[in-house]
């Protein structure tokens, strides 16, 4: 059965321009129509699910960002990374608390190493990490 359904399909010329226009015509679309269901969740006097909706959507779109700028900077090598400012990598360890992070799971999610992590937490302790 499935040989059946193996045949190949002419595609029409600069279908590929189409198709990546059609795509981002699609996603405002469903952006248009996300909104509308949102107004009409508060209009029916349902803000609660109208938030939590608005929250969801807001979640998947900041993760899908972290996913983009991860992509890249696992691209770089990791001696030619930018480095985190002290306030930055104090900001990562309070994260990692809150999270409960393992020093690998951080490390990985920042692009660090272990041993970056390591030695954060060494120096947060001594005063050296970041200047009080």
């Amino acid at each position: 059965m499935c040989d059946e359904l193996d045949f190949d399909v002419p595609l029409p010329r600069g279908w590929g321009d189409s198709v990546r226009s059609s795509v981002l015509n699609i996603v405002v679309l469903v952006r248009i129509a996300t909104l509308a269901a949102r107004e009409f969740l508060m209009r029916e006097g349902d803000l609660l699910h109208a938030k939590l909706f608005r929250l969801e959507s807001e979640v998947a779109m900041l993760r899908e960002e972290l996913r983009i700028a991860g992509a890249r900077m696992r691209r770089v090598d990791p001696r030619r990374r930018p480095q985190y400012l002290p306030v930055e990598r104090m900001a990562i360890l309070e994260l990692r608390a809150m999270r409960g992070w393992s020093k690998t799971e951080t490390a990985r999610r920042f692009f660090v190493s272990d041993d970056t992590i390591r030695s954060w937490l060494r120096r947060a302790d001594d005063d050296t990490l970041l200047q009080t």
